[in-house]
């Protein structure tokens, strides 16, 4: 398949089946299905800064940098996925926060989708 894109709008220019025919229609699947409102998102990623500074404050008190400084770099590199694409992989780790739900709160399981 060979797909033109125009790079100022990401408008598809042509479409293109191997044999060289044109691609009438094309389904295009997103890769996830989260989808979050930009504010709750804006609001998500404060919730999830703070918690990680909570954790990252305990686990250096508790003498763990080493876990702590783990924990930072890998959490800032979901904020920064999250912030530019509004997805990151182990977004489900998140939920709680996307959801806008409090730390009490027990997560949302299959069967809450059937009551």
């Amino acid at each position: 398949l060979d797909i033109r894109v125009r790079g100022d709008d990401g408008t598809i220019v042509s479409c293109e089946s191997q044999g060289g025919r044109p691609v009438e229609t094309l389904t295009i699947w997103p890769r996830v299905h989260y989808i979050t409102p930009a504010e709750r998102l804006k609001r998500a990623l404060v919730s999830i800064k703070d918690e990680l500074d909570e954790q990252c404050k305990t686990l250096r008190t508790e003498g763990c940098a080493i876990e702590a400084d783990r924990l930072e770099q890998r959490t800032n590199a979901d904020l920064a996925l999250l912030r530019e694409l509004g997805w990151c992989p182990g977004a489900e780790h998140y939920s709680r926060h996307l959801r806008g739900a409090k730390p009490e709160e027990p997560p949302v399981t299959l069967l809450d989708y059937f009551s």
